[in-house]
């Protein structure tokens, strides 16, 4: 949302569409628009329930009213006060040269290579990155320089983790580079 945002609106999506977030398979049932000071729309996203709660949320801590349209009511955030929005990163161990990958350095010097809102959604995507990396090296030819490419991302790959945000371990240039790929 611009700083010229004034008021959150979520309105019923009344049409088949999918939620706006990266990697979310959702139905869209909300629509959020941001609003400016004299009531005009500046932008318009399309989002499932969950994520319309969390950016009616995160709006909210920002000073930003909610309004609740074609249901007549106000969003009450009394007690979403102390929640703490809590996502997931699906991390990958750091290079230390060239298709060496160092699986056991500290997770402050791991990568973060996708953010999600659920742990069930980062272990999926998980599972299936380590899948078709273990695949990819047993389909691999075995002259260089492909064998070697397909070991490495093994090694990259097959030792992605999905760790949440609040984790002690992460740095908060890690925390920091996440939400401006978001």
């Amino acid at each position: 949302m611009t700083d010229d945002t004034k008021t959150i609106e979520l309105w019923p999506c009344g049409y088949d569409a999918r939620c706006n977030v990266r990697n979310c398979k959702a139905k869209a049932t909300t629509l959020a628009r941001a609003v400016d000071r004299q009531g005009r729309p500046l932008k318009q996203y399309e989002l499932c329930s969950v994520h319309a709660d969390q950016v009616a949320q995160r709006e909210k801590l920002k000073g930003r009213e909610i309004v609740r349209r074609g249901v007549g009511q106000t969003v009450n955030f009394r007690h979403v006060a102390a929640l703490t929005l809590v996502v997931w990163y699906l991390m990958l161990p750091p290079a230390t040269n060239t298709l060496v990958f160092n699986p056991s350095a500290p997770l402050s010097e791991w990568h973060i290579n996708d953010t999600y809102y659920t742990p069930s959604e980062c272990e999926e995507d998980c599972t299936h990155v380590r899948e078709r990396a273990a695949q990819r090296l047993q389909n691999s030819p075995a002259r260089w320089p492909e064998r070697d490419i397909a070991k490495a991302m093994n090694v990259l790959f097959g030792n992605a983790q999905c760790i949440p945000s609040d984790d002690p371990r992460l740095t908060k240039k890690q925390r920091e580079s996440a939400e401006h790929n978001d």
